[in-house]
């Protein structure tokens, strides 16, 4: 509450009411958001997203403070860099990991000769799946579908042969 354009304590909490919400989006909060990942409810669901999102805009304001410059020099480097890019897994991975930012599923990589790359672990369930990343659905070939359980990909291509339990 704003009195005189001062701020009025309402103690540790406030009630809300939040008109238009379509029964529909609701509905599908509550099944595919609250019901797996908030035992406590509506209430600890919101307080959750809303935490998220302050902490998702702070770290962007975080990265507008940087000093960005523009620099032909690097500008060269990174075009040079990102023909490497095939060498290595990173853009899956970064891809994957930037999707997790925030959630309760950790990346745990296990050493780079051993297959699949990483396990995904879920902190709320304590379950586990495990992750190959790659950068071309097309690179997954040779390996054993039956030991992965997730295919993490930068880019899809030639995904007809690949035969697994699931494809992000």
């Amino acid at each position: 509450m704003i009195e005189n354009g001062q701020k009025k304590l309402l103690g540790n909490s406030v009630n809300m009411t939040i008109p238009d919400v379509p029964t529909e989006l609701l509905h599908e909060f509550s099944e595919k958001v609250m019901k797996p990942f908030y035992k406590g409810g509506v209430s600890e669901a919101i307080r959750d997203l809303m935490q998220k999102a302050v902490n998702e805009q702070k770290q962007n304001e975080t990265f507008n403070r940087f000093p960005w410059k523009k620099d032909e020099e690097r500008f060269n480097e990174v075009a040079d860099l990102v023909g490497l890019k095939r060498r290595y897994e990173n853009y899956a991975i970064f891809t994957l990991g930037d999707k997790l930012t925030n959630s309760h599923i950790d990346v745990v990589f296990r050493s780079p000769r051993e297959y699949p790359d990483a396990i995904l672990y879920n902190s709320d369930s304590e379950e586990t799946l495990d992750v190959e990343f790659e950068e071309f659905s097309s690179d997954f070939k040779g390996h054993d579908p039956t030991k992965c359980d997730l295919i993490s990909v930068g880019f899809m291509i030639g995904t007809k042969n690949i035969q697994t339990k699931s494809v992000l």
